[in-house]
Order: structure tokens, then sequence, then C-alpha cells
């Protein structure tokens, strides 16, 4: 699969890494009491950070990475391969944290249980109005979408009402929608498959209408829906230590020209 960096209007593909690691890390800190209890302060979870590296490419293959990196302006949105088929919301968002989901008259609804799962909260809305996911603590970061590429998007849902893909352009302008109807007396899954967005799409908006609790939203580049997992998008990225290593340089062996490439990308914001 290939990779993406870059602004929302421009992505960056770049060949698949060799390999992504991901570090998230949360302060801690533990006490222990003369009466021998532990007791433990938690930071919050800080941004997470990706190191990438590609084992071998030619120049060709890494040319626009490197003059993003040289001549781009961040931050940028980070596809990884993983996240494509996983679920493009960020962690936050797919978990439905205060300030990443809006709807007029909505309340947070706290766990609940969804098939052979917990989702740790979920959202009520007992008139069953429109609930807007995917924001990024009140801004409009949207999901990234490609034109061309497949999109399938579901959430756990209780009630009757649609789901709805908003397409948006460069501007930030609405060019369209895609629409899947659900019905549901307990929870049950919303699905909205293989959708494709139009040639002037960059970014998705997801809307729940109708139902009166929500939970699980999950978004991916694949022409089906996957199981429910955590958000690995990102939506605010910069680069950080792009290093090359060159391993043959041949005069009159175009394919013999190649180097790997590694580099950190760390979420911000």
């Amino acid at each position: 699969m290939t990779a993406y960096l870059g602004p929302a209007g421009g992505l960056v593909p770049f060949r698949c890494p060799s390999a992504v690691s991901i570090t998230t890390e949360r302060a801690q800190s533990f006490k222990t009491t003369l009466g021998g209890r532990v007791k433990v302060q938690r930071g919050p979870v800080t941004r997470r950070q990706w190191q990438v590296e590609l084992g071998s490419a030619t120049p060709q293959e890494l040319a626009n990475l490197q003059a993003l990196v040289e001549a781009g302006t961040p931050p940028w949105v980070w596809v990884e391969p993983y996240a494509q088929v996983t679920n493009l919301f960020t962690p936050e968002q797919s978990t439905l944290a205060p300030g990443t989901w809006s709807g007029n008259g909505a309340t947070e609804g706290g766990a609940v249980a969804v098939a052979d799962a917990m989702a740790p909260r979920s959202i009520m809305h007992p008139s069953g109005g429109a609930i807007t996911l995917g924001l990024r603590f009140g801004s409009a970061d949207r999901p990234p979408v490609r034109p061309g590429v497949p999109l399938s998007v579901s959430a756990a849902v209780r009630g009757s009402g649609v789901l709805t893909a908003h397409w948006h352009n460069w501007q930030g302008s609405a060019i369209g929608s895609a629409t899947k109807s659900f019905s549901y007396s307990e929870m049950g899954r919303a699905l909205l498959e293989n959708i494709n967005p139009p040639a002037a799409a960059q970014s998705v908006r997801v809307v729940v209408t109708g139902a009166q609790q929500v939970a699980m939203p999950c978004l991916t580049w694949t022409p089906d829906a996957p199981p429910w997992s955590m958000g690995r998008g990102c939506t605010r990225a910069v680069e950080d230590g792009l290093s090359e290593a060159v391993q043959a340089a041949v005069r009159d062996a175009p394919s013999m020209r190649r180097s790997s490439l590694s580099f950190t990308v760390r979420e911000v914001g």
C-alpha cells in the first residue's frame, strides 16, 4: 500500500514503508504510602510519534517526499497504511472524546454494550437530531479522502435514520454526499460501504441523523467496513529528522541508484 503525507489538498504519496512503529506516552507518577498503598497520578496521553523506514527506493520514488519536507509548510495530514484499513478517525474521534462531535440537544451517554464489544463512550440524542462526528476538539479537521479510492463508514447506532458522508473540496465547501438508512431498536451497526469520493473531494464529514444513541465511529479507505478498532488517523503532523543512506549509485544503470530513508512523524496540535 501507499503512505501519504502533506496538506489535505495535496497529499504526497510514497511507496509503502518497510516498517512503521508508533509510540504513545503518558506521564505517570507513583507514590507508596506508609500504609503500603500505592497511589498513581496520570497525565493526559501525549501526541503520537511514528518512526518510518523505507528500506530501499529509487530517487524518483523519494523525490516528492523529500521536496515536501524541504519546502513544504506543515502541519500536514499523515495517512499511514495501517490507518487506511483500520480507522482513519483520530483516537479521540473514534472514542467520542468531548469536543470531537457536535449536535444540538445531544449529550454524553457513557459506556454502552455493542454486540460483543463495549464502547467506552456514546452520544445520546432523545429527539434523534443530527450528530456530526470527526471534529477535533471544536475545530473543523476532517478525515482525508482520495478520489478513486473507495471509502466505507460505520457507526454503532440505536434508532431509525440515515448515515451520511458529506464530501468537501480544498476550500472546505460541501460538494455532495452519500447516504444510507438504518433502523435498530437496540444498538446495531449502520453501514455506508464502497462509496467513491467525487473528483474534487479532499475530505469527508460524517453525520448521523435520527439515532437516539451513537457510538464507535469508523472510517476506512476500503470497499467494505471492517470491525471497529481504535482510530489511527492524524490530521496534524510534522516530519522530524529525515535521514538518507545511499545504497547504490551506478552511472550506467538507473535501476542501481537507490537509497534508504528514515524519519519521524510527530503529531502536533
